[in-house]
């Protein structure tokens, strides 16, 4: 019910953010490109596992996409294993805060745009309707305003999850 009809409104929304995204577009391509970088470093992470697991442990057959490391003796296996892992777990890393870094920037730059747009708007307002507005809520409309940026950022990881899924 209330849930369903907030979640409708806020994607008739959502249209209005893309004023306050255009000016950082190369900045939502670098958000958007390090998340699939980093749902592609996400799938690789089970790789260095299989290795460890069909290869060094049971001593069974590698997986199809593993067959060229069928050569290596089980110390070798071992080592590309752990190496493996190891550079899977700093690819994955590294993006993740190079992502953390272009979201905040991307963040603070859309929620900067509309607070001053705002402040704009009440400062264009009339003597009479400040006096008779309510000081507080103008505050808090304001301080909140930054929200655009965070819910902008937040659909990349969304999606992310939903492409994992599937």
């Amino acid at each position: 019910g209330a849930i369903s009809k907030h979640a409708w409104a806020f994607l008739r929304d959502f249209p209005r953010v893309f004023p306050y995204l255009r000016p950082y577009w190369k900045l939502g391509i670098s958000s958007a490109s390090l998340l699939a970088l980093g749902a592609l470093a996400g799938l690789l992470s089970p790789w260095p596992l299989a290795i460890l697991i069909d290869g060094v442990l049971t001593h069974g057959r590698l997986p199809t996409l593993l067959r060229f490391l069928g050569g290596l003796n089980t110390t070798t296996l071992l080592f590309v294993a752990v190496f493996a892992g190891v550079l899977v777990t700093a690819v994955e890393h590294g993006v993740g805060m190079g992502q953390a870094y272009v979201d905040t920037a991307l963040e603070q730059r859309m929620g900067l745009d509309v607070r001053s747009d705002l402040f704009r708007h009440i400062h264009r307002l009339s003597q009479a309707y400040h006096d008779g507005a309510r000081k507080g809520m103008l505050m808090y409309v304001v301080t909140q305003s930054d929200s655009v940026g965070s819910v902008t950022v937040s659909v990349g990881p969304i999606l992310q999850s939903l492409g994992m899924l599937i």
